[in-house]
């Protein structure tokens, strides 16, 4: 399996597509469902297809953008890649629109971090807030943040927000991996 490849799954009766996904050696069952009107895709992910989700992501395509609404993975499982590999399924459901992916105003500080390495890695761009939007911040507390080495929103008119408006991948039908690819340190 190619990292952003779809496993060919069984098609349910409520016309939803579940198949398989391994994440670091680790297997999980996925639901892929795209509602009637085709504008927006959900997919849910569960350790056994009885148990109760353990991520899910919810993105949304406009007529020139694709934005993700919302990523919830559960705690046990935060910074074990399952959440890289639903943005990269929305990566590639963008790609195959020809729309860019695009994080949401509202995000938490897991979704910040992992918006602010893309951008760091070269593969998004930060939006900036010009126009005097709010960009709501899903709190950790702020001490959790800091111990994490999560990202720490900034205080802005009286509210907390981030300092992009919303992240954007540069280029989304080359981007391969969304995934960590640690860099070598050069010797001096």
């Amino acid at each position: 399996m190619t990292l952003l490849g779809y496993l060919k799954g069984k098609v349910m009766p409520n016309g939803c597509e579940v198949s398989t996904t391994t994440v670091k050696g680790r297997r999980f069952h996925m639901e892929r469902c795209i509602p009637g009107d085709g504008r927006s895709a959900e997919y849910s992910v569960y350790r056994r297809k009885t148990d109760p989700t353990v991520a899910r992501l919810s993105v949304f395509f406009g007529e020139d953008y694709s934005r993700v609404r919302t990523i919830n993975v559960a705690s046990s499982l935060r910074r074990s890649g399952l959440g890289t590999r639903l943005y990269e399924y929305a990566l590639k459901e963008s790609c195959q629109r020809n729309l860019p992916l695009e994080s949401d105003a509202s995000r938490s500080a897991f979704a910040e971090a992992f918006w602010r390495k893309q951008k760091e890695k070269g593969r998004a761009i930060c939006v900036p807030n010009t126009r005097n939007e709010r960009s709501d911040v899903y709190l950790v507390s702020t001490d959790v943040a800091e111990r994490s080495g999560l990202p720490v929103p900034v205080e802005r008119n009286g509210d907390l927000e981030w300092p992009c408006l919303y992240y954007q991948v540069t280029e989304p039908c080359k981007t391969k991996s969304l995934a960590g690819l640690k860099t070598k340190k050069r010797s001096k």
